[in-house]
């Protein structure tokens, strides 16, 4: 963070004091000090624009709903980029060495670059769940993914109460994959392929 960028983002939260309080601008610092890209004062800048300069107190009720809605203003835009520059999560991604939810935690995390809080968005999932999972998945298999499939499983397939591998393996089906095929596009057994097909489908 340069000091002309740090002085621009102090002058204009300044200017708009009464709207945003001094909670706010130390949080912002420390996210600066921890590395955060200079980006950010863009970032709130967009933030504070789509809001149209109407936030108060009375409206947020405490100074730290602002910042949690500002947090989640960039998670839902990372996670937009994401979806336009890749469609889903390539077939080639998956191996016998880890589940398949792990694969796609791996992928996400490594190759996207999503923190575990924008994983979780995604997959409907607990943050911390996603970085146990990630962490289990490393000690198994350390090798670089292979994201080389233009097959994809798509982004907004995921939902809550239902496992991913259920939901992949019901999408599989549901294109048009033999259970056969899935078997061999998720490296599991044919036999667990359609005992959890059984189970996902009266889910969804």
């Amino acid at each position: 963070m340069t000091i002309s960028l740090r002085l621009s983002l102090i002058y204009y939260i300044v200017s708009i004091k009464k709207l945003i309080n001094s909670y706010i601008v130390s949080i912002l610092a420390l996210m600066m000090d921890s590395g955060e890209k200079e980006g950010i004062f863009e970032e709130f800048l967009e933030f504070v624009n789509q809001k149209g300069f109407v936030l108060n107190k009375k409206k947020i009720g405490k100074e730290r709903e602002l910042f949690r809605e500002f947090l989640n203003f960039l998670s839902k835009k990372k996670l937009a980029v994401v979806k336009k520059k890749r469609k889903g999560i390539p077939f080639s991604v998956f191996n016998k060495k880890l589940s398949t939810l792990e694969s796609i935690v791996c992928f996400l995390r490594e190759v996207e670059r999503l923190k575990y809080k924008d994983i979780a968005i995604l997959l409907r999932k607990n943050p911390g769940h996603i970085g146990i999972i990630y962490r289990k998945a490393r000690k198994k298999d350390v090798s670089k993914l292979n994201t080389s499939s233009n097959l994809v499983i798509p982004f907004h397939l995921f939902k809550r109460n239902v496992s991913v591998f259920e939901q992949v393996i019901v999408y599989l089906k549901k294109i048009g994959y033999s259970f056969k095929q899935v078997s061999e596009i998720l490296h599991r057994d044919y036999q667990t392929i359609w005992t959890v097909y059984q189970r996902g489908k009266k889910k969804l």
